[in-house]
């Protein structure tokens, strides 16, 4: 769900997903299901 809401924020909010730690979240998250 956690990663859910990051990827939400992304959509609406790049700046902001780049520069919270969701862009970490994300690329582990991204490299477990790669």
């Amino acid at each position: 769900m956690y990663v859910y809401v990051c990827v939400c924020m992304c959509m609406y909010e790049l700046a902001t997903c780049f520069r919270s730690s969701c862009a970490l979240v994300l690329k582990s998250y991204k490299g477990i299901r790669e």
